[in-house]
C-alpha cells in the first residue's frame, strides 16, 4: 500500500467518512464485527505479515513497527 505514503495530502485526512458522523461509522463497524473477531483478524494480519516472505517486512524495524502498531490498537502496555 505504498500509495498512502506518496500522497499524504489525500491520505492524511478522512477518506471514507464524507458527511457521515464518525460515531456512526464506529457504531456500524462494531455492529458488523464482534470484538473477539476484530482481535483475531488483527492478530492474523500481524502473524501473516511477520511470517511471510514479503520483502516489505524483511527488516527488524518494519516488523517492530508492525508489532508496535498492533500493541497500540489492542491497547497493550509495553
Amino acid at each position: 500500500m505504498q500509495h498512502f505514503k506518496y500522497h499524504p495530502e489525500i491520505f492524511n485526512q478522512p477518506v471514507r467518512l464524507s458527511d457521515e458522523n464518525p460515531y456512526e461509522v464506529i457504531r456500524d463497524f462494531f455492529l458488523n464485527y464482534r470484538l473477539s473477531e476484530i482481535r483475531q483478524m488483527l492478530w492474523d494480519m500481524v502473524e501473516t505479515s511477520l511470517t511471510s516472505r514479503d520483502t516489505v517486512f524483511d527488516g527488524g524495524l518494519e516488523r517492530g513497527n508492525l508489532l508496535y502498531f498492533y500493541s497500540q490498537v489492542e491497547g497493550c502496555s509495553r
